[in-house]
Parts: C-alpha cells; structure tokens; sequence
C-alpha cells in the first residue's frame, strides 16, 4: 500500500484469536503495529507468541491488567518516540474493512489548510457485528444527541468510540494522554470533550468501516440486548457520574442522554440482565466509591 506514516495499537486481553484475527485485517494497512497486553495470564503470553504474525508487529506484555487508558498511553508513547504522524487505535475486538486506513487518509487530505490544522483525530464508521447495526457518531446539541449513522458525506462530529479513531499525534502536546482513572469505559467521552475544548475536531470519514464487538448479546423473551460483566458496571457507573459532573454543564444533550443512561441502566440490571445481586453491588459501590472521591477529583482535596 505504501508508507501511511500511520502506527497502530491494538489492546489485547485475554483472546490471542481475536487479537491475529484483528492483525490480519490490519497489517498491510499500517506501517507498524505495536499490541499492549493486559493479560494476567502468562501461558497466554506464549499462546500469543506461537502465532505467526507480519514483521511489522511487535508486543508489550503488561503481566497484569493495567487497564484500556494505560495500555493506549503505552502504545501512544510508542508511536510518537518512534516519530509516526498517527496513531490508530483499536480493540482486540475490531476487524478493519479494506483500505480503511487509506480512506481515513483521504478524507483528511481532502480537507482545506485550516481545517486540516484543525483537526486532531479522524474516526471510522463502525459496524457492531452481532447486533448488525451502527453504531453512530454523535453530535451534541443543546438538548437531544444527533446520531449519524448513514452520513451522505465526511462530517465533524462531537464523540465516536475510540477503537477505529487515528489521532494526529501532533496535538498530544494540547490535549494530553488518556485518562488512566477511568481504567477502561468512558475513556472515549472524556478524550472527545477535551480534543474539542482544546478547539480541535473530530471527522468521520464516512467511506471507512470497522467492524466491532462492544458487548455479549444477549436475548430475553423478545429483545436483544448488549450485556457487559460484572466490573464493567461498576467501571460505567462510576465512570459515567465523572464525566456527567465535568462535562454535563457544557454538552447539554450529553447530560441528558448519559444522565437517563444512569438510572435506566438500574432498571436494566434489575429487570433482565443477569446475576443482578452483584450487578447491583457494583453498581452502588460504582456510585459510592465516585461520591468519596468526588472532591479529590475535581478540586484536589
């Protein structure tokens, strides 16, 4: 394909089939590919190693889960010591169509001067393969989230996940490293919010697609539903009232969204998922445990 001065880091946790699965479908898009491992398992350390990969592949083993921010930061790092113009981030989980890169490329280079100054990150439209259906970039407004989810053409948009998004490595000197305290869920809100308070933006290109799985599916009586494990409700309970409370003031239909998000998730939990008693523990300690430390977080008592 010829050098996109493009390196890619992929988060892997326990799963060497999905992480060759994802390097496959990457490798002759990118110049490199570094893999952040979480997994606190070492024989998967040399499942992994046994797998044939591209010469354009290396890994960190972690040994232990240090979470999706720390393992992004560490890739992050990799790609701007190593002098790379972007950096593409993306989940064990996700799968690149063809020439996905070069159309994210090519919606950048379409862009005038000023806006290509402008913009710090360029994102993919992502297609989540068990529900078959989109799952859309966002736009805030001053009361409902605009969705798009089939845009006629390149948009800037407000929030998109952060698996299947190239950041401009140039603007890690404005914006700054992921946000290790959120360990793993909303990490993709609280970097949007802070590429756009620093006056940058975000496109999507609308001619690149991701293939991606954001939770189990699960069916009960006639719906289909995403249910994430038990950690995981803790992490989006905590997680969602410290985004809520830092940028809810300023993206008024974010309040709202993720503010409805919180109390229907309880219902959810108590209504249909299962293992609801622990749901439940960790999702009130998610709400205890911002509460204590809400005052060290923003104001640094």
């Amino acid at each position: 394909m010829g050098k996109t001065d493009v390196c890619a880091v992929v988060v892997s946790y326990h799963s060497p089939e999905k992480v060759i699965t994802c390097i496959n479908s990457l490798s002759d898009q990118v110049d490199e590919i570094i893999v952040i491992d979480n997994s606190t398992d070492r024989g998967l350390n040399d499942a992994i190693n046994a797998l044939n990969y591209p010469d354009n592949v290396s890994f960190v083993f972690n040994g232990v889960n240090r979470g999706l921010a720390a393992a992004l930061n560490q890739g992050l790092r990799y790609s701007l010591d190593n002098k790379y113009e972007w950096t593409l981030f993306l989940d064990q989980d996700s799968i690149l169509s063809e020439n996905m890169v070069s159309e994210m490329m090519n919606s950048y280079e379409n862009l005038d001067g000023k806006a290509k100054e402008e913009t710090a990150v360029v994102v993919s439209m992502v297609l989540d393969r068990d529900f078959k259906e989109v799952l859309p970039a966002v736009i805030t407004t001053r009361f409902l989230n605009r969705k798009l989810r089939n845009p006629a053409h390149d948009s800037f948009v407000h929030f998109h996940i952060t698996s299947g998004s190239m950041i401009r490595n140039e603007v890690i000197k404005d914006v700054g490293w992921m946000n290790e305290y959120l360990f793993i869920d909303y990490i993709d809100f609280d970097y949007c919010f802070r590429i756009l308070d620093k006056n940058y933006k975000i496109l999507l290109s609308k001619n690149a697609l991701l293939y991606h799985s954001l939770a189990e599916k699960k069916q009960k009586l006639f719906f289909h539903f995403r249910e994430h494990s038990n950690i995981r409700v803790y992490y989006q309970t905590r997680n969602r009232l410290f985004a809520l409370f830092k940028y809810g003031r300023k993206y008024r239909s974010f309040l709202y969204a993720e503010s409805f998000r919180f109390i229907s998730k309880l219902f959810k939990i108590i209504i249909i998922e299962s293992d609801k008693g622990k749901k439940l523990n960790m999702y009130f300690k998610g709400v205890t445990d911002f509460l204590r430390e809400y005052k060290k977080i923003f104001f640094g008592g």
